[in-house]
Formats: structure tokens, C-alpha cells, sequence
């Protein structure tokens, strides 16, 4: 099965141990859920986990996310039809791209 994770959700699971949002990732690992990512979410994954203000462990960090990179499946997307006046949030589209073309069946936020 192909998800979709945003960005928080990883945050999130980095920030606190006992988080719906670790819990989650947990089982997506053992359960093998493979991540549908492109380019543009792995580099954003990447830039904001090492924003010092969020004081990620550098090994926490890499280990989670060398163990999400085992997970994922590199998706080739194309812009989504959607008039940009009914985008409330631009940076989002990549993730909603790759959803749609993956045929994700979850878009975890």
C-alpha cells in the first residue's frame, strides 16, 4: 500500500516519542507501507528537520530518516488541474500531486 505523508506528521513523530503521529509511522515500518515521495517532499522532509529551532537529534534524524527513505517509492507527478484560487496552500500541491499519481490510498496530515 502507497501513502502519503506530509511533512508535520515526520516532524511530529521526531519531536515526541508517545505521538499519534510516531505511532503511525511506527506502523506503517513494520507493517510495510511504503511512502510515495517525490524530489520535492524528500528535500522538504530533509531542509525541515534540520531547522535548529525544532532541536532534532542529528542521530534521531538520520535514523528515521534512513529508515522512511527504505520506505518510499520515488513518484513521477504532473501539476494538478486546479485553478490557483482554490489553493489555499501552495507549498501542499506536491503532496496532493503525488497522491493522486501514485493512487495513494491515504494522504497523512
Amino acid at each position: 500500500m502507497l501513502v502519503v505523508v506530509d511533512t508535520n506528521v515526520i516532524v511530529s513523530s521526531l519531536l515526541k516519542e508517545q505521538s499519534v503521529s510516531n505511532h503511525a509511522l511506527r506502523l506503517m515500518l513494520q507493517r510495510g507501507v511504503f511512502l510515495a515521495i517525490d524530489e520535492r517532499i524528500w528535500e522538504e522532509y530533509e531542509e525541515v528537520t534540520l531547522r535548529p529551532i525544532l532541536k532534532i537529534s542529528p542521530a534521531t534524524r538520520a535514523n528515521r530518516l534512513s529508515a522512511l527513505r527504505a520506505i518510499s517509492q520515488l513518484i513521477s507527478t504532473r501539476p494538478l488541474d486546479i485553478p490557483a484560487g482554490e489553493v489555499i496552500d501552495p507549498k501542499d500541491l506536491p503532496f496532493a500531486e503525488v497522491a493522486v499519481a501514485a493512487h495513494a490510498k491515504f494522504l497523512v496530515t
